[in-house]
């Protein structure tokens, strides 16, 4: 039973992981310094 209470901890730590990633590729995408492939 105690393992079912440890996955949504899991699962919070990767969904705020793929949404700092988001954030740091829409910085760059404002970024003018950056070119455009």
């Amino acid at each position: 039973m105690n393992r079912r209470a440890t996955l949504p901890t899991q699962f919070l730590n990767r969904e705020l992981g793929i949404l700092a990633l988001n954030r740091r590729v829409l910085a760059m995408a404002a970024d003018d310094a950056v070119p455009l492939l």
